[in-house]
């Protein structure tokens, strides 16, 4: 009993959940989806390593400091390095030192590649705010296609409510005999092919949903729905495409980016020529030695006896110097590092003579790279102007369709008011009226079609020109 209890209440929280409908406007679509997107993560990343490239190039200005110390023995015969005799014990030695070195002048190879990594960091900056432009560029236009099928449902329901109850009355009339029986199968027929629309409708806003769905990375069972304010203001339009361009041009990440990677490879150039120059640096270096062979004398000498020395020439005297035996032992680590402790600094010129031409290929690829990121920065310009002409041209001609589809709608409600009244006096058959009833709806629904490109056209043209989406 207590897990039949426990499976129904899990079965019931699982339905709630599911029931559970989220309703998200546009801004939040666009957070989800780039937040999620594996494309802003990587350039988010891209990101990290041009800001870890900046960081270290300015660190790179500062002197280099290395510590080396060694712990060895050394075994058999070697030359003891203090008495420069040779032994033939295990020897001991410790060695300690600092060196530290600072590069003065390099051709100006270090400011410049600086600011080629400034530049770096700046164009991987526009490219997330790119890729993020991307995504919500991919998610409006989905969320537009959304929102335009949800209305297209709810106008060919309408339109199949309207069917339903003209079929309601012909069966009617036709049991009177006031109609026949053509009437009424043309009605079940027209009823048949709304609920087909309708089907055909409801797929198409699954489908957007699906797209949605997964732009958002949204789990599958997850429902949703959402909120959008589709206020239409003709006045807002921005038809002029070099006003668009003009603005874009100073606020669209792309060309940004592409100015960044142009100034970028100027200053890859710039070092490229400054290896040309000789490089000065300053140096410095403190070392010191222990040795297990370092020996010194404790104590006083002892005699142990007389030994020749050598001989007189002109009397054949012997000559003998009393024979001494020193204590020693050896002298202590501390002392020693003080005893042979030791400096040097300077200044060190390396200039360039030949070096297998590297040099000069390495200037002739960096000028070529600058040339194709100046082409690169043309060609986006030039796309960006081509973009925002087919986006103010098809604001235009999508405006023009709205006006036409709303002057449609009227004439053809007159028209089905007309034919209504008509059919009601008996003047004008059932196909006619029926007719006059089709075209009405399907101008509504144009009318909507046309609306909602309409909007979607004209935020673009505000996108290019604000470089933000305010749906």
């Amino acid at each position: 009993m207590l897990k039949l209890l426990s499976f129904i209440m899990t079965f019931v929280f699982c339905a709630q959940v599911i029931g559970q409908t989220n309703g998200y406007t546009l801004q939040e679509c666009v957070e989800i989806a780039t937040s999620k997107s594996l494309s802003v993560k990587q350039a988010l990343v891209s990101l990290e390593q041009a800001r870890s490239q900046e960081k270290t190039q300015k660190l790179s200005f500062l002197p280099t400091a290395n510590a080396s110390a060694s712990h060895s023995y050394n075994f058999g015969r070697s030359i003891d390095r203090f008495s420069n005799e040779f032994v033939n014990t295990t020897v001991r030695n410790n060695f300690f030192s600092l060196n530290t070195n600072w590069i003065l002048y390099n051709g100006l190879q270090q400011q410049n590649t600086l600011k080629m990594q400034e530049a770096n960091r700046i164009a991987a900056e526009q490219g997330v705010k790119q890729s993020k432009n991307d995504i919500a560029l991919q998610v409006a236009d989905v969320f537009l296609q959304y929102v335009m099928n949800k209305e297209n449902i709810q106008v060919l329901e309408n339109q199949k409510s309207q069917t339903e109850k003209q079929l309601e009355l012909a069966q009617k009339r036709f049991e009177a005999g006031s109609i026949n029986e053509g009437d009424v199968l043309t009605l079940k027929a027209q009823k048949a092919n709304d609920e087909f629309n309708i089907t055909n409708a409801q797929n198409a806003l699954e489908n957007a949903k699906m797209n949605l769905r997964v732009l958002m990375f949204l789990p599958l069972l997850e429902e949703f729905d959402l909120v959008f304010k589709d206020t239409l203001n003709v006045d807002e339009a921005i038809f002029n495409a070099e006003e668009v361009y003009e603005n874009a041009v100073k606020v669209m990440p792309q060309i940004k980016r592409a100015e960044a990677q142009l100034e970028a490879s100027k200053m890859m150039y710039k070092t490229a020529l400054g290896a040309r120059a000789p490089t000065v640096s300053a140096f410095a270096n403190a070392s010191t030695v222990f040795s297990g062979q370092a020996q010194e004398v404790v104590g006083q000498p002892t005699s142990t006896g007389f030994a020749p020395i050598g001989v007189v020439d002109a009397t054949g005297q012997i000559v003998s110097a009393p024979v001494l035996d020193f204590n020693t032992q050896t002298i202590a680590f501390g002392q020693q590092l003080n005893n042979n402790f030791g400096q040097s600094a300077g200044v060190q010129v390396n200039i360039p003579i030949f070096n297998g031409n590297r040099v000069n290929n390495n200037i002739l690829t960096n000028k070529t790279n600058l040339m194709m990121n100046d082409l690169n920065l043309q060609n986006a310009k030039m796309q960006l102007r081509n973009e925002i002409i087919l986006a103010v041209n098809n604001a235009k001609l999508a405006l023009k369709r709205y006006k036409a589809a709303n002057q449609s709608l009227l004439a053809q409600e007159r028209s089905l008011n007309f034919a209504k009244k008509s059919f009601e006096a008996g003047v004008l058959n059932y196909y006619d009226y029926n007719n006059a009833r089709l075209l009405f709806l399907n101008a509504q629904s144009q009318k909507q079609s046309a609306k909602f490109e309409y909007i979607f056209r004209n935020k673009i043209v505000q996108f290019y020109s604000k470089n933000s989406w305010d749906i």
